[in-house]
């Protein structure tokens, strides 16, 4: 079923469907690893999430094959990782803070 987060990750040609990656940043950033179970609040968040960082998730490769850019085949993954984990690092805080001010 789409929705403002599949139509959204579709637009950016992310894989959402069964990928790890994105259901890992769906739990970082809204607390749910599964669309389904989001709020439509959540949904948004994520949504906007995906917009601002689309190049966090997985590619659908086959859809956007004929713009693959040579020079980004042969990415430091070790670097990407640490990015990850930056980013991912910053999310919980500002989750963290969040949940503060609602308490």
């Amino acid at each position: 079923m789409k929705n403002i987060v599949t139509e959204k990750a579709d637009e950016h040609n992310i894989k959402w469907n069964y990928d790890p990656i994105f259901k890992t940043l769906c739990e970082q950033v809204v607390g749910k690893s599964e669309i389904p179970d989001m709020t439509t609040d959540e949904m948004t968040i994520m949504s906007d999430f995906i917009d601002l960082n689309h190049h966090l998730f997985s590619k659908n490769i086959e859809k956007s094959a004929k713009k693959i850019d040579p020079i980004r085949e042969n990415l430091d993954y070790g670097d990407f990782i640490s990015k990850l984990e930056e980013k991912l690092k910053k999310l919980k805080r500002i989750r963290s803070d969040r949940n503060h001010r609602k308490s």
